[in-house]
Formats: C-alpha cells, structure tokens, sequence
C-alpha cells in the first residue's frame, strides 16, 4: 500500500479570511512600472498558519477494539512549543477505517521570510483503552499506555494557508498487555516515513488549492483530459505542490442538493494521479440575512485493501476543500492583453527556488488561454506548457523565457536574488508565447 504522505497535495480546509498585502503590493494594487504591468496583488490573510494532522486509521492503510485518545494537539521546533487544548477528546478505533481531523494554529508572521519550518512531528496520545462489547469503553491509565513521541518529519507553515501531515495509526503499533499498551515506534515509522526532495520522516504539504474555472467556451478543446478518460476538465487547481482537475461542480447552492463531481489529483510530475470527489462552494445565508460563501469540499479515496467480494471498493481517505482563485487576488486582469503570470511555492520552494506556475488571460471573470509550468528562480527560468498537456505529457517548452528583478514584500527590488524565501513577485520575458500574451511584464506569487 503506497504512503500518502508522497508529498501529497490533497487540501483540507482553505483558510477564510480578510484582505491583506503580499506580492509586492498590499490592500491596494501596486503602480506598475509600464502601463502593460500586472496589478494584481494577493488576498490572504496574515498572521497564522494552520496544521491540519489527518489521522487514517485501520491495517492496510485486523480485527480488534482498540481505541486511541488524544486531550491535544502540539508540535514543537527550536523557537518554542505550539499548543491546543482540545474542546473534547478525540477517540480513534484503530481498527475502523477512519480519517478524522486535528487543526494547530501555528504563529508564522514574526519568522524570517513569514515562513515557520518543522523537522519533527510530535504524536501525543494521552492514553489508550479498549471497547466493550456494550459500546463502552475500558480506558488504560495514561502513565501506562499514552505516547508523547518525536518522529522526524519535514513541513512548512505559511501565513493565511494550511499544510497537512497524513498520520497512519493502527492496532498493529500497539501490544496490549492488563490494564496497559506498548508502543511500536519501528512500526509507526515503518507505515509513515517516506521520502521526498530528500527528507526522509513525516513529510507534509500545502493542502490548500486555488481553482481555476475552465468551462468557459473559451476553453473549449483546450482543457486537460481527465485521468479516467471520461472526458475533459470543467476545473483545474493549484496549490504549489500539486495540480488536480475535476468535473465542473453544479455551482454554489445547498450542499444537500448537490451531486458529487469527480475529483483527480496528479502526482509523480503529472503523469499519475489520486482519485476523489467534490461539491463546488456553497452559498448560505446566516441568521441575520447576509450571504456567506463556504469552500468547495472534495474527498480522496483509495482502494480498501480488506479481502472483499468487489475489488473496486473503495475507503475515504482524505477530506479537503478549495477556493475559487479570485477570492485570493485583487486587481486582476487590469492590464491591456488581460495577461497574468502567477507562481505558487511548494513545500520545497524556499530549498529549491521552484515555484508551480500558470499564465493566461483573463477578463469577464473567467480565464482562457492556460499554460501551465514551473519557474525557477535559481536559474532565472520559467517553462510552460499548454494547459491541455497537463497529465499527458512532460513539460515540452511551448512558452519559455527568463525571470529576474525579483521583489520582496515591500515591492522594492531584493539585493539577493537568490534569497527565494523572500521573492514575492518579479519581472518575466517570454519567448514563443500565444499573441493574447503579453511578452514581458510583472509575475505575482502567491504568498503573504
């Protein structure tokens, strides 16, 4: 069974907040420096990061009843401990197939570059017991039974977004003895590690997506093939560590009413990919009258690996959500070609000088003409391809050009240029670009 925590980028929850600056410009658009300049600047809320554990429960990802509680949830680094008393105890049945939910809030805004690291990943469950045949329970002391544990691990905190850590805890990590249980770290690690960009531990990633609406007729013979071969996408999605597409959602409306759409997120540089389902935002109205817009909700499955009549069963592994890319910048498609380029960090951006990007134009509220690629800031790059290549084929170089001129939070011209962690926009030039582009001007990247 393959690990999912294979630099994964399977969102939970997007943060909902207010304005903010970032990208060079702030709650106003920044004065470009040509009149063909981009204007856009980002959305996101400051301050905060949020830590999403997602705990998957059950062998495989046999029988028993043995039950883990977690009272609260913290990590910690060299800058201190981040802690969160939970409202109520979390029991998990280590036998059942489950996947529940933890949330940290994670302080970021004072560290260099509004970026926090971990490299350990601290599993605390305050004691452990076992199920009655009467749907009670016999809880084990914690002194003889709970796990306060450091694993290595390697993810990132931003402000405004949110990075998940998979944690697959079972019956087979525990030996029960009277009134106590025993540990397996070998085996936790065992069914946890893996490696990516060279961390070997706990690997986390971005878990927020942005979506992008391709249904527009503008589109039409130039969106990317769904995985399943069902047809093409009705929406893509970014968020720095991976793309997914989908089927068009029915729109924002009650979620009762409304029917699951396929959900596909790509892996192993685009050419595998991860399936699932998801309801598009949903517009409610609160008590006092006011209409409130809730993220679109998608869920990863994968195939239930119990011995079962149907081999084509499946087990929900991941919940997540996304928001529609607009509800993240401001000032967008100003400029005369309507042209934007947006770079998206990953997990690994501030090591590695790669962001995610796309360029395309956009007007009326809907984009058209997508490419999508990677920007390298270390080598002063950018390459993409068309949007309708995305899980066919590699990157071919239908767009290339060159970055430089890097900018900081500020706006002003970063004196390092190889400062990654600190780039927040930049000038770009192209090469081979459709004519609705614009050949050179300010990218934007999506981060506080």
């Amino acid at each position: 069974m393959s690990k999912w925590s294979l630099a994964l980028a399977v969102g939970i929850v997007v943060i909902a907040g207010c304005s903010g600056g970032g990208g060079g410009g702030g709650p106003t658009p920044p004065t470009p420096s040509n009149p063909n300049d981009s204007t856009a600047f980002i959305t996101l809320p400051g301050g905060d990061g949020i830590l999403q554990s997602v705990y998957l429960t059950g062998q495989g990802r046999a029988e028993g009843d043995l039950l883990a509680v977690i009272r609260n949830d913290s990590q910690h680094d060299v800058f201190g401990t981040v802690a969160s008393q939970l409202e109520r105890d979390v029991r998990l049945d280590l036998t059942a197939y489950t996947s529940n939910q933890l949330y940290l809030t994670v302080p970021v805004s004072t560290f260099p570059d509004l970026v926090r690291t971990f490299t350990q990943y601290r599993l605390n469950i305050d004691h452990t017991g076992q199920e009655n045949a009467d749907g009670t329970s016999n809880d084990f002391p914690p002194d003889s039974s709970g796990v306060l544990q450091d694993f290595d691990a390697f993810y990132r905190l931003f402000p405004g977004r949110m990075t998940s850590v998979t944690v697959r805890l079972n019956d087979s990590m525990f030996t029960l003895t009277n009134q106590s249980s025993t540990f397996d770290s070998t085996e936790f690690q065992n069914q946890n590690y893996s490696t990516s960009h060279g961390h070997t531990g706990m690997n986390g990633f971005l878990s927020d997506y942005l979506m992008f609406d391709l249904s527009g007729s503008a589109n039409n013979g130039h969106r990317p093939q769904l995985p399943d071969a069902s047809g093409e996408a009705g929406q893509l999605y970014v968020s720095g560590d991976n793309f997914a597409v989908s089927v068009h959602s029915d729109g924002p409306q009650d979620q009762a009413t409304t029917d699951p759409k396929p959900y596909f997120i790509f892996t192993e540089n685009n050419t595998t990919y991860l399936e699932g389902k998801h309801i598009g935002e949903r517009t409610r109205v609160d008590p006092g009258g006011s209409p409130q817009i809730f993220p679109g909700t998608y869920t990863m499955i994968q195939p239930d690996p119990r011995p079962l009549a149907n081999p084509n069963a499946r087990l929900t592994a991941l919940v997540g959500g996304y928001r529609l890319f607009s509800a993240r910048f401001g000032s967008l498609g100003t400029n005369p070609q309507n042209f934007e380029i947006l770079a998206f960090p990953g997990t690994y951006t501030d090591d590695e000088g790669t962001m995610q990007v796309l360029l395309f134009n956009y007007s009326g509220g809907g984009v058209s003409n997508v490419y999508y690629g990677t920007i390298d800031l270390g080598a002063g790059t950018i390459i993409a391809d068309p949007i309708e290549n995305l899980g066919i084929v590699p990157l071919s170089g239908s767009i290339t050009g060159t970055v430089n001129q890097f900018t900081g939070t500020n706006g002003a011209v970063l004196s390092n240029q190889l400062a990654f962690g600190s780039v927040r926009g930049g000038r770009f030039t192209l090469s081979g670009a459709p004519g609705s582009f614009s050949t050179s001007g300010r990218f934007v990247v999506f981060r506080k």
